[in-house]
Order: C-alpha cells, then sequence, then structure tokens
C-alpha cells in the first residue's frame, strides 16, 4: 500500500468515526454543530489551533455548547449543541468562516439529527476556492489547481492565523 493510499484509508476511517459520533449525539431541540478544518495535505494537525480558537468564538457567537472534541488523521473536530435552528446556525457558522482570511480554512458544518443543513438550505452561496475564488466544488471537480498550490495557499492563510494577523 502506498503512502497515499494509507493517508486515504486512515481519512475514510477518521470520516467514519466522525459520523458514529454525529449520529450518537443528540442536538434535541436546536442543532448539532461541528468544527473542523479543510487542510489540504498530509498534516491536518496544522489547522488543530484554528479550530479551537473557533469553537471558543462560536460559543460567544451563539451561546453554543461543546459536547466532545475529537482528533483523529483529519485533524480535530469540536462537536457543539445550539439551540438556534439548522439555518441561523449555518449562517453563524458561514459568518465565522468569512469572518477572516484565514478562516476560510474553517468547515462548520450543521446537522438537524442526521441531516446536514448546507449553505443552499440557509439560503447562502458557495464555498468559494482557496485559490482563485471560484466554486471550490468546480475548481475540486476539475482538478483546476494542483494539490501542492491548495497546499501552499493554505499554509499561506494559516500563517495569519499563527502569526495572528486578525
Amino acid at each position: 500500500m502506498t503512502r497515499s493510499e494509507e493517508l486515504r484509508n486512515k481519512l475514510l476511517e477518521a470520516r467514519d468515526a466522525r459520523w458514529s459520533l454525529i449520529t450518537g449525539l443528540e442536538s434535541g431541540e436546536g442543532s448539532l454543530i461541528v468544527i473542523s478544518s479543510n487542510m489540504p495535505g498530509e498534516d491536518k494537525a496544522k489547522a488543530d489551533g484554528l479550530v479551537s480558537w473557533a469553537a471558543t468564538e462560536l460559543k460567544k457567537l451563539i451561546s453554543a455548547e461543546t459536547l466532545q472534541t475529537a482528533q483523529d488523521a483529519a485533524g480535530r473536530a469540536v462537536f457543539m449543541k445550539t439551540l438556534l435552528n439548522p439555518a441561523d446556525a449555518k449562517k453563524a457558522g458561514v459568518c465565522l468562516e468569512e469572518l477572516h482570511p484565514f478562516c476560510r480554512l474553517l468547515d462548520i458544518d450543521v446537522y438537524s439529527g442526521t441531516t446536514a443543513f448546507g449553505r443552499k438550505e440557509a439560503g447562502l452561496g458557495r464555498r468559494k476556492c482557496l485559490l482563485c475564488g471560484a466554486s471550490a466544488a468546480d475548481c475540486i471537480r476539475t482538478e483546476k489547481h494542483t494539490h501542492a498550490e491548495a497546499v501552499s495557499a493554505a499554509e499561506k492563510l494559516l500563517s495569519g492565523f499563527h502569526n495572528k494577523n486578525f
């Protein structure tokens, strides 16, 4: 097995484990929020500090409560609960994702039960590419940018967080 196949398998295992957590956590009234990073490259832990910072900011913004924190091959994930409905929780998450340039590395997912509530459902625009500003999904699907370009752009954004340029 190659190194990239091994990493891919570890990331898939992490995704499955996170899904098991999501299905096991009860949000009751309100919404479940999962904060993680969409850091490209092998070292997903580079953005762990950013994820923890975002959880603290979201607590202040919407009075969310941390239910659990996970650390795996995909980096850190913070599972939170809020009494906000999914649309308002997603809007708050997107507001945080767009607060500073480095926040574009955040991935803030919202669930009602086990149903994901995305940007589209909240009436918000699609996530933009880190490199060119086009739809991130389109750039990924068409492989418009190289992996090295994506990693470099992400590391540049992350340096803004580490240097506290906000």
